[in-house]
């Protein structure tokens, strides 16, 4: 089967583009025979959320990463996803613990109080000033540094 797909870039964002290509790939992809056996591929490989909350969960008490960090880790290519999958707020993933690349706790305003990251912090012995982590250095952890290289999402 050969699949020819034209898009037109003109006027139109990349995050539009991507959407779009998104959407037509869905619906051939739905209408072919083929469907089942792409889904099992699809099926092999862990959604990035689950390679966030992973990371996530490595990350000590008293210690912060970025949503930098963790997508360079991940060779997500964005923070911006990293934020994303955080937002979704899952029981038992410290999502309190990842602050912008600052030591801002720019995620604040998703928790159920807007105070609540910071609390949850300064009871693992993080200091917070004015919504900034003090002496940001000092309690950063970078996924390399506690997971390795090599590691692999083992879900």
């Amino acid at each position: 089967m050969k699949i020819c797909v034209k898009l037109r870039y003109v006027g139109h964002t990349h995050r539009a583009i991507s959407h779009r290509f998104s959407q037509i790939f869905t619906q051939i992809f739905t209408d072919c025979r083929l469907h089942q056996h792409f889904s099992d591929m699809a099926n092999e490989k862990p959604h990035y959320h689950d390679l966030v909350y992973a990371v996530t969960k490595a990350i000590p008490r008293g210690r912060v990463t970025t949503y930098g960090a963790i997508a360079d880790f991940l060779a997500l290519g964005a923070s911006r996803m990293v934020g994303w999958a955080l937002h979704q707020n899952l029981a038992g993933v410290p999502a309190h613990r990842v602050v912008n690349r600052l030591g801002e706790l720019s995620g604040r305003h998703h928790f159920h109080t807007p105070t609540l990251m910071q609390e949850l912090l300064e009871s693992e012995g993080v200091q917070v000033v004015d919504s900034k982590v003090v002496d940001f250095q000092k309690h950063f952890w970078h996924p390399v540094e506690g997971l390795g290289e090599d590691w692999e999402f083992k879900g």
